[in-house]
């Protein structure tokens, strides 16, 4: 195993460790609280993060070695949990962000729809019976996974400014502002990441090797940089939190 791979083995086992840990301590706050967001947050971790996306890359690495009948039975075992933690997402950031707004909730089913018609067209392609990935389905799924922690990012990044005013005015906690601005950041994370899965499907790993390690970079850096990102916003260290009050005092102070 060469350096870079074994940095995107360190990177990924990173990531999968902390979005495991974030979601079953907010499902358990969850248990306790009865609040839905945290429910929806931790389910969409647990169960398109940690489950669907391993199941997935499995099925999509492994076809060499237990053959194409059980990879493509395990893409489709990590592409039904996926869906669900996409499910979870888009409900979570309707929930958060637009719970009265029609157009969200249109959205959201409109999303969905097309998550489950590119499912319903890998089973169609033979997908789930011999793991070929049918190239026009791969892109009308993408479009749809994209969309999700896109419209996060936009909807974070809204808060985060609003929020930003209220601190001017001593009206909004520092730490839940940041929060707001980290979110923001794993939902532009969390594109890169999706789009690091574009060039494994289409390209040759002999022939574009050098492009194969380019994206394996920026897999690894977009994975350390996100999980570090989602342990701050739900379990922010001590030190953490005082310089962000400080640096809300001195806008203040400012103002």
């Amino acid at each position: 195993m060469g350096s870079a791979e074994i940095i995107q083995s360190v990177s990924g086992g990173l990531y999968f460790t902390i979005i495991t840990v974030v979601g079953v301590r907010l499902l358990l706050l969850a248990g306790r609280t009865r609040e839905l967001p945290e429910l929806l947050l931790g389910g969409s971790l647990i169960l398109g993060g940690t489950i669907g996306s391993f199941v997935e890359a499995a099925g999509l690495s492994a076809a060499s070695e237990v053959g194409p009948v059980i990879a493509g039975r395990l893409l489709l075992v990590g592409k039904l949990f996926g869906l669900a933690g996409f499910a979870c997402e888009a409900f979570f950031i309707r929930r958060v962000f637009r719970p009265q707004e029609v157009w969200a909730g249109v959205l959201m089913v409109v999303l969905l729809g097309i998550l489950a018609t590119a499912f319903l067209g890998y089973a169609w392609a033979g997908t789930f019976q011999g793991a070929g990935i049918h190239h026009g389905f791969f892109y009308l799924e993408l479009a749809a996974r994209i969309a999700f922690p896109t419209w996060l990012f936009l909807e974070a990044t809204r808060y985060a400014r609003l929020m930003k005013k209220r601190i001017r005015l001593g009206l909004a906690d520092s730490v839940v502002a940041n929060r707001f601005w980290l979110w923001s950041m794993i939902g532009a994370l969390s594109v890169l990441l999706l789009l690091t899965s574009v060039p494994p499907i289409l390209l040759d790993p002999i022939a574009d090797k050098a492009m194969l390690l380019v994206d394996m970079v920026l897999f690894s850096i977009a994975g350390v940089v996100l999980s570090a990102a989602t342990w701050l916003a739900f379990f922010p260290p001590a030190g953490y939190r005082r310089r962000i009050e400080a640096r809300a005092a001195a806008l203040r102070a400012a103002s």
